[in-house]
């Protein structure tokens, strides 16, 4: 059970009412991230992220703020999205009130130090260009960046550092000044605590807070005939491969039959992929695949490490999985696995408050249609083969496929030849 309320500020809080845990999860969530930055701004939400654990007024160090939680015994973090940034505290219910407290006060009296902006720029600095090390994450950064060309959805962190390099305190201020405000804002709460008096809680710590304006997104371009493939040559021992195209918006009605042609594809193991990939031909110990869902476009996205000497295999065999499905209906059981596979999925992962209070943070921050999980079990439970097919034709029509690898590629010919459009564009060697 869950209640709603909008205070006068504009800020939107759900409760959810779990008793039969002794947890509690408070999030913070804020239309702020990736997405909505441009190139003079790109970096700047995660940095102001970093900033709000800097010290307050009250609690003037990093450690006074996590030290605050932690002798709660709890936990406090933050992760900077493609379309918000959220704050989250996990702790014993009976500590909730202590614990929002501590979250008020880190959202709104944040001090913006300059001699903590300067250590925090190279942490950030470390941190980001981290990524760029661990090739499997380097290769889905790179597909999104072929899929999103020059928008903040598909430009890696790690790419132009200048703007986190020479954001200023005062930008940094304005920026969170411009996105941290009621309008804009979403607080969830999810565990062992009486509803009304949450509410109060919340209004209580949060009634200061600015009533701003929400924040306008950044559309999405379309997928042009431009860039379709990268490769970064590395001394690894596999090749890191990512396929994957756009696909459907969180507004689509066909998302619903997409999750389940992602199950069909790629999760588990029993997924095509992984019984062919794997099971059958031996080319990889593992494969699977994933979708991405944000306001007005989304992707679809297939993994896999493999010898240097199978990557031509396998991404063929992926090509050919995927267009099988927009010939061949799914059998009953492979529908009905799928099906049970995702919403077993979204069952257990409410069974954790931080799930609970994440999923409605999310669909009340985001989502033009606010779901419960009830809800999209049912929308689930309609999907038949037909639909499978339909939306599988939808997603892998014409030159749909872009790839980025990142290893020691040996034959950067063969894969040119398996992307038709990349024939009549260009291909790129990081």
């Amino acid at each position: 059970m869950f209640e709603t309320h909008a205070f006068d500020n504009g800020l939107r809080a759900v409760v959810t009412s779990l008793p039969h845990t002794r947890a509690v999860t408070i999030q913070f969530a804020v239309g702020a991230g990736f997405g909505y930055e441009s190139e003079a701004t790109h970096g700047l939400s995660h940095f102001v992220e970093h900033m709000l654990f800097k010290g307050t007024d009250t609690r003037p160090t990093f450690t006074d703020i996590t030290g605050a939680i932690e002798s709660l015994g709890g936990s406090i973090n933050a992760a900077t999205d493609k379309e918000m940034t959220a704050y989250f505290v996990k702790c014993p219910s009976e500590h909730f009130h202590a614990a929002l407290e501590v979250v008020a006060d880190v959202i709104q009296n944040s001090r913006f130090d300059p001699a903590e902006v300067e250590r925090e720029r190279s942490v950030i600095v470390d941190e980001v260009t981290m990524s760029r090390d661990a090739p499997d994450d380097w290769a889905i950064q790179s597909l999104d960046g072929l899929l999103w060309p020059d928008h903040g959805l598909g430009r890696p962190l790690s790419v132009n550092l200048e703007v986190v390099q020479g954001a200023t305190t005062a930008q940094l201020r304005a920026y969170a000044d411009r996105y941290y405000c009621g309008r804009n804002s979403v607080m969830s709460v999810a565990g062992s605590v009486e509803p009304v008096a949450a509410l109060e809680s919340l209004r209580s710590n949060f009634g200061g807070l600015s009533p701003g304006q929400p924040a306008p997104w950044v559309p999405a371009p379309p997928l042009t005939t431009g860039q379709r493939l990268v490769i970064d040559e590395r001394d690894t021992l596999q090749v890191h491969v990512a396929v994957g195209t756009q696909t459907l918006n969180q507004t689509d009605p066909d998302r619903y039959p997409l999750e389940l042609v992602n199950a069909i594809l790629g999760e588990g193991m029993c997924s095509r992929l992984f019984a062919e990939i794997r099971e059958r031909r031996a080319l990889a110990y593992d494969v699977s695949s994933f979708l991405s869902q944000y306001r007005d476009c989304g992707a679809l996205t297939i993994f896999a490490s493999v010898d240097p000497n199978e990557v031509q295999a396998t991404v063929e065999v992926i090509l050919e999985q995927c267009e099988l499905l927009t010939m061949q209906p799914p059998t009953q059981w492979e529908l009905e696995r799928a099906r049970e596979y995702v919403k077993g999925a979204l069952i257990l992962g409410m069974e954790d408050s931080q799930n609970v209070a994440a999923w409605y943070a999310r669909e009340e921050l985001l989502e033009a249609e606010r779901m419960t999980v009830e809800a999209v079990i049912d929308r689930l439970n309609r999907v038949d083969t037909e639909d499978v097919v339909r939306v599988a034709a939808r997603v892998f029509e014409g030159d749909w496929a872009s790839l980025a690898a990142v290893g020691p590629v040996r034959d950067h010919a063969s894969l040119v030849r398996l992307l038709p459009a990349v024939s009549k564009s260009t291909s790129h060697v990081a």
